[in-house]
Parts: structure tokens; sequence; C-alpha cells
């Protein structure tokens, strides 16, 4: 009688899950009468079929956790996905292209200028804004990678377009800008790239200078900070030469990301 006691609570302890994993890999040894279990590998039949029982059902007890974890996972992507578009930087890409309008409207007017000094520096800190929220709230899609770098360029030719009509910045670098861009257009067409060249340190470096010289010049047109206009000139010039370099440099990447398009597709 104490024997089947002693084999059924050996048994029930054997059978429990941290007994089991512990078993499969090796690290507890029960010592009975005639159910000995030993390390792995057994050693004869009896044991080598108890061993089996338990490595059995182990590996059921992680594959079933694997599975129900990765099918989840599946469901948690699949709506990452679907609203991938509906993200919070991406409705404040939106609104840094609307910003663009009464911001060119005002200044080929050449009216408001306390508005549009507002209206531009929130063009410029919404940049900066959508990108910190992506990256920090994990909300980087593929909707957001294709529109911000297109609302920086067309916000900033805009821009200088409109302040070249009204004088204030000189001719060549407004065209300067808007050539550089044009070309960068061009090329990322001609090429059908999958997607845009990712932004390098120098690119947002070069971004920020130019975004800090129309800024200055923006609020020198405002009587109480029109000593702003002279140095936002010259930062806005240093921009677009770093400009010029930093266009080259994105020409070279789409060159290469054609390339190693067309010998994955081969």
């Amino acid at each position: 009688m104490n024997r089947v006691e002693s084999a059924s609570s050996s048994s029930s302890r054997a059978n429990s899950p941290a007994c089991l994993s512990a078993l499969a890999a090796g690290a507890i040894r029960q010592d009975g009468p005639r159910s000995a279990l030993t390390r792995f590998p057994p050693r004869c039949g009896g044991r080598e079929c108890a061993h089996q029982m338990v490595a059995a059902l182990v590996y059921c007890r992680s594959v079933r956790h694997r599975s129900t974890k990765r099918k989840g996972n599946a469901v948690d992507t699949r709506a990452v996905r679907k609203h991938e578009w509906a993200t919070v930087p991406n409705a404040i890409t939106v609104i840094r292209f609307l910003l663009v309008i009464p911001i060119f409207g005002y200044l080929v007017a050449d009216t408001e200028p306390t508005l549009t000094a507002v209206l531009l520096l929130a063009f410029g800190l919404s940049d900066w804004i959508d990108g910190f929220i992506a990256r920090k709230f994990n909300q980087v899609s593929k909707l957001g990678i294709l529109l911000d770098p297109i609302a920086d360029r067309l916000g900033i030719v805009a821009i200088a377009v409109a302040l070249v009509i009204n004088g204030a910045i000189p001719l060549w670098v407004g065209l300067a800008i808007f050539i550089t861009d044009l070309i960068l257009l061009c090329t990322y067409f001609f090429l059908k790239l999958d997607a845009p060249p990712a932004s390098t340190w120098l690119g947002k470096i070069r971004t920020a200078i130019m975004m800090l010289g129309l800024a200055c010049v923006a609020f020198g047109r405002i009587p109480e900070f029109s000593m702003l206009s002279i140095p936002g000139v010259v930062i806005l010039a240093l921009g677009t030469v770093l400009h010029l370099f930093v266009g080259f440099g994105y020409l070279r990447i789409m060159k290469d990301t054609a390339v190693r398009q067309r010998d994955a597709s081969a």
C-alpha cells in the first residue's frame, strides 16, 4: 500500500508543470524502487519511455505557447497595417501642407507680416514635432515616410519663391532651391524608386539652417524685428549652398538604391 501511494505521489510530482520542465532539462533526479528517472539520455527501456513522455509533454507546451504568441502578434500587426495612416504624425504633416497656402499668399501679397511669421514658425516646428512623436510612440508609417519630406521640400520651395517675388531674398537663392529640388523630384520618378531616400544627418542640418534663415527673414518683415532680415538672408544663403551639396549626395543615394532594386528584381 505504501509503495502504491509513493508511486502515485511520485507520478503527481512528475506531472506538475515545473517538474516536467525540470525533467526535460535534466535538472531533477528522482529515485524510486522501480521508477527512477535519471538525466537524459535514458539508460534503459523503462526509463526511456518515461523520459520520452515527459519530453513530449514539455515540447507540446512550448509549441503551444509559441503558436499563441505568434497568433497574438499577427493580430496586432494586421491592426497596425490597417490603420497605419491614421496617426498623429501624419495629421501634423497634413496640417503642414495646409500651412503652406496662407504663408505663400501673405508673403506674395506682402501683408500680415506678424501672422505670416507665426505661421512659418509653426511650419518649421511641426517638422520636428511629428518626427519626435513618430519615433517616441512608434507611429512611423510608410505614408508618413513618403509625405514628410514632400511637405518639407514643397513648403521651403514655396516660401522661398514667395520671398523672391516680394524682393526679400536674392533671386539666385530661390532658383538654387527650386532647381535642386526639381532635379531630385524628377530623378526619383525617373528611377521608379519604391520609397524616397532616408534623410541623412547632413540633410536634417541643412533643413534646420534653411528654416532658421526663412524664419529670420519672415520676422524681419515685422518693423520691430527688421534687424533680422540681413542675418536671415545670410543664414538662408549658407543653407542653400549646403542644400546643393546635400542634393548631390541624395542623387548618389537614389542611384545606388535603383541599382540594388534592379538587382533584387532580376
